[in-house]
C-alpha cells in the first residue's frame, strides 16, 4: 500500500521509485533531483538573460548592417557588452532571489558579482589608457 508522509510542517509527501528504498534514500533522491533542476532552472534564466540583452541590442545591428562589414562589427561587439552586461545582472538578481531564505549565500553572491564588474572596469580601463597616445 502506498500512502502519503505527514511532514511535521503539515505538508502531506508522495514520493514513489521502483524498488525497494528505504525513506532516507527516498529523501536524499529527492533532494538530489531537487538541486539539479535548481541549478538547471538557474542556467536557464542567465541564457534566457543574455538573449534578452542581444536582443535589445539588436537595432543597432540592424541599423549598422547597412554596410556589412560593420554590421559584422557591432554584432560582435554587441555580443560581447550583452555578455559583460548579463555576467554583472546575473548575481544581482540571484543574490536578490535568495535574500530572504539565504542571507549569507546573497552577500557572497553579490560580492563575487561586484568583483566581477571590478575586474571588467579594471580591464576596460587598463585597455583604455593602452590605447590613448602619450601627452606630449
Amino acid at each position: 500500500d502506498f500512502g502519503e508522509y505527514q511532514t511535521k510542517a503539515g505538508d502531506r509527501l508522495l514520493l514513489v521509485r521502483p524498488g525497494t528504498l528505504s525513506a532516507g534514500d527516498m529523501f536524499k533522491a529527492a533532494q538530489e533531483e531537487n538541486r539539479i533542476l535548481a541549478w538547471v532552472l538557474r542556467l536557464v534564466g542567465v541564457v534566457a538573460m543574455f538573449i534578452g540583452w542581444m536582443l535589445m541590442m539588436r537595432p543597432l545591428v540592424v541599423l549598422a548592417d547597412v554596410i556589412p562589414f560593420l554590421g559584422n562589427v557591432i554584432g560582435a561587439g554587441t555580443g560581447v557588452v550583452a555578455l559583460l552586461v548579463t555576467a554583472v545582472v546575473a548575481p544581482i538578481v540571484i543574490a536578490i532571489a535568495w535574500l530572504w531564505y539565504r542571507p549569507l549565500v546573497s552577500v557572497g553572491v553579490l560580492i563575487v558579482g561586484g568583483a566581477v564588474a571590478y575586474g571588467i572596469r579594471t580591464l576596460a580601463a587598463r585597455r583604455h589608457a593602452r590605447a590613448a597616445p602619450a601627452p606630449g
